[in-house]
């Protein structure tokens, strides 16, 4: 029983990576996919198979009659669920479809937003995802947040929004989900770019940082390909390191933050 379970975790685990493989390459072949995944020709054939039943990629060589589309190219299927990504503050949303290839679709848009509650920026993050739908009718348009501030990444709770007039913690992603009936994402802003930098960025580096300047300084992270996340959730927050203990008062209540002499 022990090995059974075992092989079902190990197969589980190679369905990942060739899915991951598949979204930062676009479209591979089988022998591509097994070099770089480390493992069979044949383990490939069979993940395919199987990932293409669940109908999650799909193989562009019509003509392939042999098992496991050996001469084809796989790829994502771009018929799956659609996201709409926001980047989120009190005073402004970024906008941004992309389809289940994580392809851009239709236009970038920058709008700005007056939310002085809780109440009032999920009610601007819902009319954003309403008016795309309507864009897009027929697809499911799911949410992925990118909210500045301090996250939990667990039960997706926006802690502390620096520059927000409140104070108290956001359930975002339950509050968006019972509301609007669909899958919702949610992380710190430089989180999410770094985890675009990984999924985009073909150069497959393991170890890297972000850094995002604007009102504030923040940054994330990636270590052995892992978003570093410490253990509260605050391993970026490097605005707020002391950089002069006698400089002006910091929106986090210490005096002489970093961002406090090098923010935008």
């Amino acid at each position: 029983m022990r090995a059974c379970i075992n092989n079902q975790q190990i197969r589980h685990h190679n369905k990942c990576v060739i899915l991951e493989l598949l979204y930062r390459q676009k479209r591979a072949n089988k022998s591509t996919l097994a070099r770089l995944a480390q493992i069979s020709i044949p383990a490939v054939s069979n993940i395919l198979q199987e990932l293409e039943s669940e109908k999650r990629v799909v193989n562009i060589d019509d003509e392939s009659q042999t098992r496991g589309h050996s001469s084809g190219t796989w790829l994502i299927a771009p018929e799956g669920d659609w996201t709409l990504c926001l980047n989120v503050t009190p005073t402004s949303i970024e906008c941004q479809v992309a389809n289940a290839c994580l392809s851009p679709k239709g236009e970038f848009e920058y709008l700005q937003i007056d939310a002085p509650t809780p109440q009032a920026l999920l009610s601007e993050i819902e009319k954003c995802w309403h008016r795309h739908r309507k864009l897009w009718p027929g697809r499911t348009i799911n949410l992925a947040l990118a909210i500045h501030g301090q996250v939990d990444p667990v039960t997706d709770v926006s802690q502390t929004m620096p520059q927000a007039p409140w104070t108290t913690p956001v359930e975002v992603k339950y509050l968006l989900e019972e509301k609007l009936g669909i899958r919702v994402m949610v992380d710190n802003d430089c989180v999410m770019l770094a985890l675009a930098e990984k999924w985009q960025n073909n150069s497959q580096e393991r170890d890297f940082c972000v850094i995002n300047v604007d009102y504030g300084i923040g940054s994330s992270f990636v270590i052995n390909e892992q978003i570093y996340r410490g253990s509260l959730y605050g391993s970026g927050q490097i605005g707020h390191t002391i950089v002069n203990p006698d400089g002006v008062v910091c929106d986090c209540g210490r005096y002489g933050c970093l961002e406090t002499v090098a923010s935008l």
